[in-house]
């Protein structure tokens, strides 16, 4: 079976790294509808989930996304912020 296309089990790497990618996109507000801290309880929970079965490299990257999510880099206001640095317009 080619390794791209192999279905990822529960406690696999390829189901590790679907957590991963998962909760980013959860910290980003791209995959759920939520307050800031329901998301950041959901990153929190994967990232429990990665340490107990042993994902630290994971769990790791994740815990640096969840700081990210703290200090505001994905908020309304940041993005915002970042587009008008580009010349977006918000009207």
């Amino acid at each position: 079976m080619d390794k791209a296309r192999q279905e990822a089990w529960y406690g696999s790497i390829e189901w590790a790294n679907e957590q991963l990618s998962y909760a980013i996109q959860v910290l980003k507000g791209r995959k759920m509808v939520s307050l800031p801290k329901g998301r950041l309880h959901v990153a929190l929970l994967i990232k429990e989930k990665l340490k107990e079965f042993g994902f630290f490299w994971q769990s790791d990257v994740l815990n640096i996304w969840i700081s990210r999510f703290q200090r505001g880099d994905f908020s309304e206001r940041s993005e915002r912020r970042s587009g008008a640095e580009r010349g977006d317009s918000w009207s």
